[in-house]
């Protein structure tokens, strides 16, 4: 299987802490290293505490409904 990119939409990665925010960051730094691109959805996020050159990052800071209305229109030519 060849993955060269992926949408990867999730709740949140860095507006809270827990278990699956601590996934997604290791998620997401694992993709990074593997130099797989990726789209980062996040709807509770406002801004990102990591920086990586093959993630290209989208928040949504709670707004569910833009996160909704993006994905459905760019889920065919996310980046």
């Amino acid at each position: 299987m060849n993955m060269n990119k992926v949408c990867f939409f999730n709740l949140s990665t860095y507006s809270s802490t827990g278990g699956i925010e601590r996934y997604n960051q290791f998620f997401l730094k694992a993709l990074n290293e593997l130099n797989i691109k990726t789209t980062a959805l996040s709807v509770y996020d406002s801004e990102n505490k990591d920086q990586y050159p093959n993630i290209k990052f989208k928040n949504f800071a709670t707004n569910k409904i833009s996160a909704s209305i993006y994905l459905l229109k760019n889920i065919y030519k996310v980046e």
